[in-house]
């Protein structure tokens, strides 16, 4: 047996230096070939990631019709497998130079000011009943052309953003090519709409939702609805169809990046030095931003009626994390005692067992901002309705792709689940689109739900009031008018508890210092989330870089003392 193995060795130590004569010029080229090679190997075998799916083991039945009119139902997870094959069979390959979630995210901030394309929208200004405005931006702009029965998907933004996120741009292309109409909300305060009222918006509040998409389901009765929400804006969704559960006009949810469960979702972020001092910090200041640019319409009504508490202008502009942005405003504005019942009643992972809609929910679990230890995996497998697909290395609505140029992954299975919820939909008779989704095990809502918490403002204009003109001049339309449930708040007395703080380590105040140093101190405004993260990346790298460099030169300087002290010559 050690005579095969000698031979063996010896007939490799012949070949090896002929091959390399006959293949490569010299050695180095045959090292940085062989090394390559390795690396390509390592990628392929350790860095895609199959995409994970998770489901009820009944899920709901679909019904459709196939072209010789004959009727059959099946599984909501049959048809995501035969008809969405970049989710059943696919994976998704990370840009070889962005294989964690950190640096996906941080990507998708430097990309967010240069994207491949801008929607073209036609914007379409709405009143609610309160008073505030909101924007649905359609496309194409020649939408009202199209017919009657086109289907419409209702996209909604994430966290400070709006309709010409990066994101909601890369997929509007593939919604237009499968002959689709597009209506992207815009918050209040969000995507260019201004502040009519003392209102922003929260992660609970779902009632200006709610009322857009009744618009447009009354304005195009025979188009099917799809509604698809980004981070933040995928919490809103989620909640506002759990709430409606049967009621929900729309056919089909698509959830992207939802952080579910804002209490722990938060507390898993503020877990990290990272998440707590970069994401969270980023995401304050963004807020701060936005409040910014309306400060004057706060300031003017600080004491309204609808507040549970005054709030505090100077207290909102100092504030660092989002705990104390959301105790400063939002727990105040929308009439939540605390920080925690805000984050608690806000979540949507409470209302995923009412979903009574086909659901896809797409998640990353390395997502550094949406934590996956957040992802209500009981839920999923609880409700028949949903399906949960999971990937590796996609960070926060990253998920890109390719080598020189990369592109983003998860618009090509999210239209897949979308064309074949509205094929199987669209294939039904009239008489027969009612019975378009079933459940083997009707759904029972057995989750209590003390009313729809919604705040209406009554705000009347004075005549010395001024508001700002409206960023375009379409058409001012006003909903009809709905009927609005008040959820009756208790107030016992001023019951705010801050979240407990680490103790800041002594490098923290040389970190603080260099910021304010280089100007980020300032708050930001018109910059996305994902800017502002890579921003900040970009100044921890030089700061540590510059702090480096005055540490070698400080041991330069100590070396040519200590040499000149002892009398030897240092060679330069």
């Amino acid at each position: 047996m050690e005579s095969q193995i000698d031979r063996i060795q010896q007939a490799l130590e012949e070949t090896l230096p002929l091959l390399r004569s006959l293949v490569f010029q010299n050695e180095t080229e045959f090292i940085c070939i062989g090394a390559v090679a390795i690396v390509i190997l390592l990628y392929v075998v350790l860095i895609p990631s199959p995409v994970k799916i998770i489901h009820s083991p009944n899920t709901v039945l679909i019904a459709s019709r196939d072209k010789k009119g004959r009727s059959s139902r099946i599984p909501l997870a049959t048809l995501l497998y035969n008809k969405c094959p970049s989710l059943a069979k696919g994976r998704f390959w990370p840009t070889p130079w962005l294989p964690f979630g950190d640096m996906q995210t941080i990507y998708a901030g430097l990309i967010s000011k240069f994207p491949e394309m801008r929607a073209d929208y036609d914007r379409q200004l709405m009143d609610m009943p309160d008073g505030g405005l909101v924007a649905v931006d359609w496309a194409p702009k020649d939408h009202k052309s199209m017919p009657a029965t086109t289907p419409i998907l209702i996209i909604l933004h994430g966290l400070a953003g709006g309709s010409r996120e990066t994101y909601i741009c890369d997929l509007v292309p593939y919604a237009l090519k499968s002959g689709y109409k597009v209506a992207a909300l815009n918050y209040r305060g969000c995507g260019g709409v201004e502040i009519t009222t003392p209102q922003l918006y929260s992660g609970s509040f779902t009632e200006d939702i709610r009322l857009m998409t009744q618009f447009i389901a009354k304005k195009y009765p025979m188009a099917p609805l799809v509604g698809i929400g980004f981070s933040l804006g995928a919490n809103i969704m989620m909640k506002a169809i759990g709430e409606d559960s049967e009621e929900s006009p729309l056919i089909g949810c698509v959830s992207i990046a939802n952080p579910y469960d804002l209490h722990l979702g938060l507390t898993l972020l503020h877990s990290t030095w990272f998440g707590k001092n970069v994401y969270s910090k980023i995401m304050t200041s963004s807020l701060i931003g936005v409040f910014k640019k309306h400060r004057n319409t706060f300031e003017k009504n600080s004491s309204h009626p609808q507040y549970i508490e005054p709030i505090d202008s100077s207290q909102i502009m100092k504030a660092k994390f989002l705990p104390e942005f959301d105790e400063a405003v939002t727990r105040r504005v929308f009439g939540y005692r605390t920080v925690s019942e805000y984050y608690r009643m806000g979540s949507s992972a409470q209302y995923l067992p009412d979903v009574a809609i086909p659901t896809l929910l797409l998640s990353d679990v390395n997502d550094p901002i949406a934590v996956s230890g957040s992802i209500p995996l009981a839920d999923v497998l609880g409700n028949p309705y949903i399906i949960l697909a999971t990937t590796q290395r996609g960070g926060h609505i990253g998920w890109f792709e390719g080598l020189f140029f990369p592109k983003r992954w998860f618009p090509k299975p999210v239209m897949e689940f979308v064309k074949a919820l509205i094929d199987a939909h669209e294939s039904l008779p009239p008489h027969q689109k009612h019975l378009f989704a079933t459940a083997k095990i009707p759904a029972r809502k057995n989750h209590i739900h003390h009313g729809k918490h919604a705040t209406i403002f009554r705000h009347q204009k004075r005549e010395d009031e001024k508001h700002a003109p409206m960023p375009s001049t379409p058409s001012h339309t006003a909903p009809s008018k709905p009927t609005v449930k008040i959820a009756a708040s208790q107030i016992i007395g001023n019951n705010t508890v801050k979240l407990s703080q680490k103790v800041r380590p002594a490098y923290f105040g040389i970190l603080s210092f260099v910021q304010q140093f280089i100007g980020y101190g300032r708050v930001l405004e018109g910059k996305t989330v994902e800017t502002l993260m890579a921003r900040r990346f970009f100044f921890i790298v030089m700061a540590t870089c510059a702090y480096l460099w005055r540490k070698k030169g400080r041991y330069t300087s100590f070396t040519k003392a200590v040499g000149v002290a002892s009398g030897r010559k240092l060679v330069q």
